[in-house]
């Protein structure tokens, strides 16, 4: 039977195996289809899994103290451990190429949005970046240098939108400290996320205006779906230039977009 409710796709670094969140757990099934196995099993949500570079551990986002906090679990199972302990909500987006630190995004002290790493080890917090807008679904680079970012926005639920406070694709130096604007053209950008070489950037995106309710006054016009005005995932170059890798119609489009660290796989969720 179907299932409905699976959301945040997590592939392992090789591709083979795929992490997701469902009834407020996180479980781990082949990419290549067959039984899914549940990591986590608690009455609190449980969510956003990431895997770690050798694809022995998974850290996910937990509740179950209150607030979210991250945790780490082996990939095959075990006891999870707690890596923050804050207030706010910490929710991990990835693993540093050597796999020694945790990337999210939160809010503290000055209540905007700011990306942290935390060391899985030490715990040791190292902010990289605050904003006055919101900052969403960070990714380092595959050589560490960098770090992508979803800038600005409306949530996931409105992929369709198009105007001024659509969801941008922005790029972060660690060295320089300066940030990059990749694509900014009025549209949704969402989940994004690197190709294997740090080339260029996969994201989900619609490419033309679906057309809004009629004016008063005005005959309605039927609107033709296409896959233009559906979101579906772009290979998104540095200097900002698209083009399509899927062509679904019709509905929400493809959601909770994962690539694999080889470069080889990425999985979405759609309906």
């Amino acid at each position: 039977q179907p299932i409905i409710g699976v959301r945040n796709l997590a592939l392992s670094p090789d591709g083979s195996r795929v992490a997701f969140s469902y009834l407020g757990d996180i479980w781990v099934a082949p990419s290549a289809g067959g039984r899914a196995i549940p990591l986590t099993s608690h009455i609190e949500m449980d969510d956003q899994p990431v895997w770690s570079p050798d694809g022995k551990t998974v850290a996910f986002g937990s509740n179950r103290y209150g607030n979210f906090d991250i945790f780490v679990v082996g990939a095959d199972g075990g006891r999870p451990q707690r890596v923050t302990q804050s207030s706010s909500n910490e929710l991990p987006s990835d693993f540093s190429p050597d796999g020694q630190t945790i990337l999210f995004r939160c809010f503290r002290e000055d209540n905007q949005a700011s990306l942290y790493g935390v060391q899985v080890g030490s715990g040791k917090l190292t902010k990289y970046y605050t904003d006055n807008r919101d900052l969403r679904t960070p990714q380092f680079s595959p050589d560490g240098t960098k770090i992508l970012f979803q800038r600005n926005g409306f949530p996931n639920v409105r992929p369709r939108y198009q105007g001024s406070a659509a969801a941008e694709i922005d790029v972060f130096d660690l060295a320089t400290k300066t940030r990059k604007v990749v694509r900014n053209n009025g549209f949704q950008h969402l989940w994004a996320r690197w190709t294997q070489d740090g080339s260029g950037i996969l994201a989900i995106a619609p490419t033309e205006v679906t057309p809004s309710a009629r004016k008063m006054n005005v005959a309605p016009v039927k609107n033709t779906d296409n896959a233009a005005r559906t979101p579906n995932v772009l290979h998104i170059s540095l200097s900002g230039a698209a083009k399509a890798r899927t062509a679904f119609v019709g509905g929400a489009g493809v959601r909770y977009l994962s690539v694999s660290r080889d470069g080889k796989v990425m999985a979405f969720e759609r309906d």
